[in-house]
C-alpha cells in the first residue's frame, strides 16, 4: 500500500541532492542568469515532488477509508 510513496520520496530526496550539489559545486561554474535558473527548476521539482506525496498520502488515506 505505501509503495505509492516510494516514488515521490525518492524524487524530494533527489530535489535535495540537486540543490545542494548547485549549492556547493556547480554555482561558481554558472553565470548568474543560468544558476537562476537552475535555482527556480529545482525549486519547482521539489514543488511537484510534494504534489506527488500528497496525493499519495491522500489516495491512500481514501482507500483504507470504508465508505
Amino acid at each position: 500500500m505505501y509503495k505509492r510513496l516510494a516514488l515521490p520520496f525518492l524524487l524530494l530526496a533527489l530535489a535535495v541532492i540537486l540543490g545542494a550539489f548547485g549549492a556547493h559545486v556547480i554555482e561558481d561554474k554558472l553565470s548568474p542568469k543560468y544558476f537562476d535558473t537552475y535555482k527556480t527548476a529545482n525549486f519547482y521539482h521539489y514543488i511537484h515532488s510534494i504534489g506527488w506525496a500528497l496525493s499519495a498520502f491522500l489516495l491512500i488515506q481514501m482507500k483504507s477509508t470504508k465508505l
